[in-house]
Order: structure tokens, then C-alpha cells, then sequence
């Protein structure tokens, strides 16, 4: 278009009784909303979502109805809809446009009933839509979703992908399912609860299998939703080396009428055999030679655990709580796998490196940001350094799990505020290692997690150089 002003990076909305503009990077106001909608659609790649309906909602108000209205999200971006009042049937009829990147993958609309109360809402449920690149390019498609994390309702979309998509129909039109999310996953026991998280196996009652689901609560809608959001970033990484979690859904818990806590469920595969903390301590039980994992084992684990989180630092997300109750234990002992990894902080375009500083609300509202006996001196001690949710830490952490996979040695001290003491103890490290395996092959491991373990961030290696010394390890 010549002689146009440059577009770049917009969203707008428009209801039927108003009409608002959302705009992140606008080199022009002089063009109409309609104009900057043309030219979205016509040069950009978008996402148009036109939000019909939604029926049998769940009441929050003492009069029997809601208020309710929707929040949309395709990647950073989020458009709201105007609010509908006394109803449990609302048409809303407004159109939403969102500029796609090549990044972006899915959409979610959360549904809020709006209280009278300033910065109050009640959770009405969320849908999610996980590929929209699968969308038929410039064809509308038709949704009829149930809102998982309550008990009744169903919302009406339209969505029209422009000059991105698929060029054949790669995705039908959805139904309602007849059964809640939660009602889906049937409690058989409880596992384990610490900090904000609890743990259950379930049983799956679509597939018959059993699952492990894990309850994270939130203190706020705010926190909940970005929590879905973070978790949802990062659910498509798939490594041989990484529990993906199956589902994932939020839910809200009364404390009273006035309080409620909302809970983002995550459904995983369940573990017969427990984590790697498990088998150590079963194997620790008589700390002797014959007794320690033969370095066959030793080399494979490493490298497995390497590979998952050089793949994870790849893709520019960073875990942040490496340890063994974090780490899962295959049917035959062959493999480990990483898990809740899906609690990571992901950072779009970029790499995480010592200087980009990362934060994770999830973490930080959960898990404190991880675990004392696994955290990095510049993560325990905050005078050291301003970035304590890098990379390196992740790899710190992996350091200390590979000395306690062959050492048997737990719930030792690992992090020194100086370094002077930092450096004494990565002697005793060496020491605790060759005496473990021998000199043979505990020279090379030991080196290798002393380097890992380094008092500067700078100064430690890379998964990557993890995996490439691991695989050069002689074992013949």
C-alpha cells in the first residue's frame, strides 16, 4: 500500500455497542478503526475472533444470575469483552483482532463474572484452542467449547485466521463434551502436599489409566491466569527426557463466601516407580562399592538428564527447581524424566543467558523459586548477583544431582556465601566422587561437576557442554 503509514504489532476489539482499539505499536492515529483492521487483515498475519455467546454458566450472584465477560489471550496479548449483566446466557456479538506471530500458538478466553466490588471477579471457566496454526486459512470455523474448571457452561466463537493457516480443513468444528473436567479424574489417593502444591493419582476416567494430578493454588484470578498462560507456553516442548503433562485446567475452591482460592490442576502420567530420590535412597541403604550404580548406568543417566535440559535452555526456558523429586524413574530404571518443568518461565525470542534476567510467577508463587539445598550461591545470596533465575543456576542444580546420583550423598550443603569456602567444599566434592567410582572414570565426573558447580555464573559450563563431555566418556 503506497504511501501508507506503517503498521506493525496491533490487537483491536469492537462490540456492538462500542467500539475499542488496542493498539501495542501505531506509527499513525489518523486512520480509522476500520482502516487499521483493513490493513491487519490484508498485510499482517491475524487471528479475527468473534465472540458469539455463551450458555448455562455457572450463577455467582445471590440473585441467581452473573455478570459476566471474557478475557482473550493469543500469546502476550490480551482484549477483553464488554460485560454482560444478570445473565447466565450472555451474547456478547463483538469481534476481536490479534496480530499472530510466527511464536504464538494458542488462544485462550477466560470467562470472569464481574462483582460489585472494585478488582473483584468469580471465575466462570476457560477455554483453549492449542494450535491455532491449524486453522483453515481465510475460512471461518465455528466453536462450541465447554468451560473446564466448573460445572456448567458452554461458549460460541468464530475464528478466521488471515495469510496464515493450513490450506485444507486440518480442524473440525468442537462440540460440547458431556463431562466437566473435573469430574473426569477420579481421586484414588493422595500422594504428597508441601508448600502450595498437592499431589493425587487419579484415575482417568475417559482412557481407564492412572495419572498423578497436581493442585498448585493461587491467591488471586490475576495470578491464576497467569499462571495458565506461563503453563501453556512451554506444554508443546516434547523430549524423550521430559514428562509432558497431559491436561491442564483451573478450577476455584470456596474458603467462604467471601474468600475462594483458585487451583491450577495439572494432569501427568503416573510413575510406578517413583523419582530419582527414591531409588537413591533405596540403593543407599548399604553404601558400599558393589553397591553404587556401575558407570554404565551412571553415564547414561547423565546423559539423559543433560540432553533434557540442554533441549529446555535451548528453547529459552529455564526450570529453576532441579532436584530428584523433580526427576521420574522409567517401568525398567532406563530412563529418567524430567518433570514439572511445565512451572518454568519461558522467554519468548530470546535467549536466557546470566545477563537477561528472568522471573516466574509460578515459581515465586508456589515454590519460593525452588529449593534451598539445590539453589545457586547468586540465587541464596542476592548480594552476589542481580540475575538469579538464569540458565546457570539450572545447571548448578543438575551439578549437585549428578554428585548424588554417584555418591548416594544427601541433604549436604552445596552453596557458600564466599568463595573461599565455595572452592573447599568443591575439593570435598572431587574427593567423595573418585572415592565413590575410582580413579578411572571419577577424575573425568569430577571435573566435569565441579565445573557445573562454579561460585560465578559465568564461570560454570553449558548443558550443552554437559552432554558433549558426558558423551566422550570412555567406558570400555
Amino acid at each position: 500500500m503506497a504511501g501508507s503509514p506503517l503498521v506493525k504489532k496491533f490487537s483491536f476489539s469492537k462490540s456492538s455497542t462500542s467500539k475499542t482499539v488496542s493498539c501495542q505499536s501505531i506509527q499513525s492515529s489518523m486512520l480509522s478503526r476500520d482502516q487499521l483492521v483493513s490493513i491487519l487483515r490484508k498485510e499482517h498475519k491475524c487471528l479475527s475472533l468473534f465472540l458469539k455467546r455463551a450458555e448455562d454458566l455457572v450463577s455467582q450472584d445471590t440473585n441467581g444470575f452473573s455478570d459476566p465477560f471474557c478475557e482473550c489471550y493469543v500469546g502476550d496479548r490480551m482484549l477483553r469483552s464488554s460485560t454482560k449483566y444478570k445473565t447466565l446466557n450472555p451474547e456478547w456479538n463483538e469481534q476481536f483482532d490479534f496480530e499472530i506471530h510466527d511464536s504464538d500458538k494458542r488462544l485462550i478466553i477466560n470467562c470472569w463474572d464481574r462483582d460489585l466490588l472494585p478488582f473483584k471477579r468469580d471465575f466462570e471457566g476457560s477455554v483453549f484452542l492449542e494450535d491455532i496454526h491449524k486453522l483453515v486459512r481465510g475460512q471461518p470455523t465455528d466453536f462450541a467449547l465447554e468451560l473446564v474448571g466448573v460445572n456448567s457452561g458452554v461458549i460460541h466463537f468464530t475464528l478466521t485466521a488471515y495469510n496464515f493457516g493450513v490450506t485444507k480443513s486440518e480442524i473440525e468444528p468442537q462440540k460440547p463434551v458431556k463431562n466437566p473436567k473435573r469430574e473426569r479424574y477420579v481421586t484414588i489417593e493422595h500422594i504428597t502436599s508441601g508448600g502450595q502444591a498437592t499431589v493425587y493419582k487419579v484415575l482417568d476416567t475417559v482412557d481407564e489409566t492412572e495419572k498423578v494430578m497436581k493442585q498448585i493454588v493461587c491467591q488471586s484470578a490475576d495470578h491464576a491466569t497467569v499462571a495458565l498462560n506461563e503453563a501453556w507456553q512451554v506444554r508443546d516442548l516434547k523430549h524423550n527426557n521430559m514428562v509432558q503433562f497431559d491436561d491442564l485446567y483451573l478450577t476455584e475452591h470456596k474458603k467462604s463466601e467471601e474468600e475462594k482460592n483458585y487451583v491450577v490442576c495439572f494432569i501427568m502420567p503416573f510413575f510406578k516407580r517413583g523419582d530419582l530420590l527414591q531409588l537413591i535412597k533405596a540403593k543407599s541403604q548399604t553404601r558400599t562399592k558393589s553397591n553404587y550404580f556401575p558407570i554404565v548406568k551412571i553415564k547414561k543417566y547423565l546423559h539423559q538428564l543433560a540432553e533434557g535440559l540442554a533441549f529446555l535452555h535451548s528453547h529459552f526456558v529455564t526450570h529453576r527447581d532441579i532436584k530428584p523429586q523433580n526427576i521420574l524413574v522409567s517401568d525398567d530404571y532406563n530412563q529418567l524424566k524430567y518433570c514439572d518443568f511445565g512451572l518454568a518461565k519461558r522467554e519468548e525470542h530470546k535467549p536466557m543467558t546470566p545477563t537477561t534476567p528472568g522471573g516466574n510467577i509460578l515459581h515465586d508463587l508456589w515454590d519460593n523459586g525452588g529449593t534451598v539445598e539445590y539453589m545457586a550461591p547468586e540465587r541464596l545470596y542476592k548480594d552476589l548477583c542481580n540475575d538469579d533465575f538464569s540458565n546457570c543456576a539450572d545447571v548448578f542444580a543438575l551439578g549437585i544431582v549428578i554428585y548424588e546420583i554417584i555418591t548416594f550423598r544427601l541433604n549436604e550443603k552445596h552453596a557458600h556465601p564466599r568463595i573461599i569456602e565455595h572452592q573447599e567444599h568443591l575439593e570435598e566434592v572431587k574427593r567423595n566422587i573418585t572415592d565413590a567410582i575410582g580413579q578411572r572414570h571419577g577424575v573425568v565426573l569430577a571435573d566435569l561437576v565441579t565445573s557445573m558447580m562454579r561460585f560465578y555464573p559465568s564461570e560454570r559450563i553449558c548443558a550443552s557442554d554437559v552432554v558433549e563431555i558426558v558423551s566422550s566418556i570412555n567406558i570400555d
